[in-house]
């Protein structure tokens, strides 16, 4: 039901009829968030793009390439694979998906057959691969591991030692400045690259600084209670910095960690476990682990479970969300998977003889995760005469998941209707917000009659 408000001011009287701020239960499909497919290419072959079109998830925003480049574990990579690269991912900016990029040497579990035999040539090939993930700054959202391991998921290889991992991440830090994420398997691995002594504060306490874009993905979350190998089996205070702590311990630690970068991955169905964990607690370490993207495809027996079971209302994790009631586990994660930004409250005033009117928003990230790239926020009067005008009121970078923010705005007193809605700042991508909108994605807050 709208509300009026008289706004006095100006020697005039005016009434804001305030817009119901509906949440509404749909996911988004904005961008860097979401469910996302895994596309395989081998850089020794041509790709098929007119057949790879028709395997594309068209509602996705997300896409991670798994690149193999075993076929070069003896020599560089040559130009015909670099430009095979370059055209994988300029298929898939051109078809708007954020990238997650993940350059392999196997693809079957069988990495210590398709490694290079030197170091030195993994090094080689880890500079030629971030040359080209310069040129795509932006496009490219997270780049995953560090080229070895089984599916290259930084285990079973001969170069994980402490000395080879650091080598291999100092190329990617030194040459991917500006542009994407970088993701390691484990906590553990995390810790490895950065000495503990940078990120604890004056106390000892745990801090966290994203200044070289690190975060995780996890591909065994909920494969048991370890994570398929995550999570250790050692409390952090005897096991030390650098080892993999008990599951609890390391929830914890990711907590912290990605509100200020990506963590993401694959779920997979056990059923023992996943009855012993329970429905709610599945969704609510979501969150604490702060999922920001997920394999809709990878084990589809833990997308059909999700899809059965059904949400009562009753559920801790909804808040006062109720609006949830009766859709299912799947429709509820996939919502929230990374930011989801929710209008609360909206409230307008004049100041004394002022013709502007002072707009203030009150908006709750209730995503699982938070919102790690650049965007704005912007106000919109759309006049009685048919006029638009607006303004920017805030930029939404570091928006951490649960967080709660009010922007506050001046426009142009006039008759008309009031509107908020939020683009991504580099390509000006829109960011759908979490309540009823018009088809621009803009949220109406109420109408101002004079």
């Amino acid at each position: 039901m709208s509300i009026i408000h008289k706004i006095r001011g100006g020697g005039k009287q005016s009434a804001f009829i305030e817009a119901p701020l509906f949440e509404i239960t749909e996911e988004l499909h904005n961008p860097a968030r979401g469910w996302y497919q895994v596309y395989n290419f081998d850089l020794g072959k041509d790709v098929d793009f007119d057949e790879l079109y028709w395997c594309l998830g068209k509602h996705d925003r997300l896409a991670l390439l798994m690149v193999d480049i075993g076929r070069y574990k003896d020599a560089d990579l040559d130009e015909t694979a670099l430009e095979r690269l370059k055209g994988i991912l300029d298929f898939f900016v051109a078809h708007k998906y954020d990238i997650i990029l993940r350059v392999v040497y196997d693809h079957e579990g069988k990495a210590m057959e398709s490694e290079p035999f030197f170091f030195s040539q993994v090094e080689s090939h880890m500079r030629q691969v971030v040359e080209v993930l310069d040129e795509y700054t932006c496009e490219v959202y997270i780049y995953q591991g560090i080229l070895v391991g089984n599916w290259g998921e930084m285990h079973t290889s001969r170069f994980l030692s402490a000395e080879k991992m650091e080598r291999l991440t100092n190329i990617l830090r030194k040459r991917n400045k500006k542009g994407a994420y970088l993701a390691v398997r484990k906590p553990a691995f995390w810790r490895e690259l950065h000495p503990k002594k940078e990120n604890l504060d004056e106390k000892g306490r745990e801090q966290f600084s994203a200044s070289d874009h690190m975060g995780l993905f996890d591909d065994g979350i909920y494969g048991d209670e370890y994570n398929l190998g995550t999570f250790g089996v050692t409390g952090k205070e005897e096991g030390g910095w650098h080892q993999s702590w008990l599951p609890e311990e390391e929830i914890e630690f990711e907590d912290k960690l990605c509100q200020l970068v990506p963590h993401g991955g694959e779920v997979l169905y056990e059923p023992a476990y996943a009855e012993r964990l329970g429905r709610e607690r599945q969704v609510e370490l979501l969150r604490k682990m702060h999922i920001s993207y997920l394999n809709r495809v990878h084990d589809a027996r833990m997308i059909y479970y999700w899809k059965q079971l059904m949400i009562t209302g009753k559920e801790a994790f909804l808040g006062d969300s109720k609006c949830w009631a009766k859709k299912s586990y799947f429709e509820y994660i996939g919502a929230h998977l990374g930011y989801r930004f929710l209008i609360k409250k909206a409230k307008v005033s004049l100041k004394p003889k002022a013709e502007e009117i002072t707009v203030e928003i009150t908006i709750e990230n209730t995503g699982f995760g938070a919102f790690y790239q650049e965007g704005e926020l912007i106000l919109e009067i759309e006049k009685k005469s048919g006029e638009i005008s607006w303004i920017s009121i805030g930029q939404m970078k570091g928006w951490k998941s649960g967080e709660t923010r009010t922007y506050s705005g001046q426009i142009q007193k006039d008759q008309g209707k009031l509107f908020l809605w939020a683009n991504r700042s580099w390509d000006k991508s829109l960011i759908r917000l979490a309540n009823e909108s018009d088809p621009n994605g803009r949220v109406l807050l109420g109408t101002i009659i004079i």
